[in-house]
């Protein structure tokens, strides 16, 4: 009877490792995606759309950052195109304006204070 136990928390283990290794698997094809985006936005210099994939790229960055090299590149493009997007803005910045602006602000507080994101 022991020995059957044995065996499910074996399966039980194996299925779980499994899962990891497949979620990581897909983890690491989005932020791919991500960084094809971000370098399309950043070539095309279009400010929005380089904020919004850097948002993506930074809110899937795993604990240990696989690329920091790839992740330098994307923060400072994130830091250009937040200011150049922020300062475009015609008259007072609306709703959405602000929601990019406060999620910038976050990652960037969050990564000068031990954080593990940008």
């Amino acid at each position: 009877m022991r020995r059957r136990g044995t065996v499910w928390v074996l399966i039980l283990l194996l299925l779980a490792g499994l899962t990891a290794a497949s979620c990581s698997k897909r983890s690491r094809g989005s932020q791919q995606t991500a960084w094809q985006r971000i370098q399309q936005a950043a070539q095309n210099q279009d400010g929005l759309e380089t904020i919004k994939a850097c948002q993506a790229y930074f809110s899937g960055l795993p604990a240990a950052d696989p690329n920091p090299a790839e992740t330098a590149q994307a923060r400072e493009w994130y830091q250009q195109a937040v200011v150049r997007w922020f300062l475009s803005l015609p008259g007072e910045p609306d709703e959405e304006a602000l929601k990019h602006f406060r999620q910038y602000r976050a990652l960037m507080i969050e990564s000068r204070t031990g954080g593990e994101r940008p």
